[in-house]
């Protein structure tokens, strides 16, 4: 068995000298860290559900009190202050637009359609409310992937 040329390596190498190591070795590493990436994606995703779990409902009720259902919202857990980002994740009903969209002239679907019926948050609420009541029926707001972040500053 040949050996391993550890990890570490690669933290001063520079590009040529990696370049210069026998295929077997550049599959070693690579097959490692495609290991170790997959195991950190792992935990990651199970560290990200723990603290969806911990920390979802107090932020959207927090949000709520707030008159929000998204947005960023700061809360205390002991000594640590919670920054919960709840973004907005806007869905459209494709059969819906698709619909709604026909009966708009077709040299002016451009400006408020993409060809994919996908329609721009940002431009859907600078329309005239009688232009969004007209596509209200296809839209839907759901709650994007909350992120949080610990950091220093709360309550005892």
């Amino acid at each position: 068995m040949q050996n391993l040329i550890p990890l570490s390596f690669l933290d001063e190498a520079k590009p040529t000298e990696i370049s210069q190591l026998s295929s077997e070795d550049l599959r070693s590493l690579m097959e490692r860290l495609n290991e170790m990436a997959e195991c950190l994606k792992k935990r990651k995703t199970l560290l990200e559900d723990g603290l969806n779990l911990k920390f979802n409902q107090t932020a959207q009720d927090k949000l709520k009190l707030d008159g929000r259902d998204t947005g960023t919202i700061r809360f205390d857990d002991g000594a640590y202050t919670i920054v919960a980002e709840m973004p907005k994740k806007v869905v459209w009903d494709q059969e819906k637009l698709e619909t709604i969209i026909d009966k708009i002239p077709a040299g002016e679907r451009k400006h408020y359609v993409k060809a994919t019926y996908a329609i721009d948050e940002r431009k859907y609420l600078s329309w005239s409310d009688d232009l969004r009541k007209f596509f209200d029926e296809a839209r839907s707001v759901h709650l994007g992937k909350p992120k949080f972040q610990i950091i220093d500053g709360g309550n005892e």
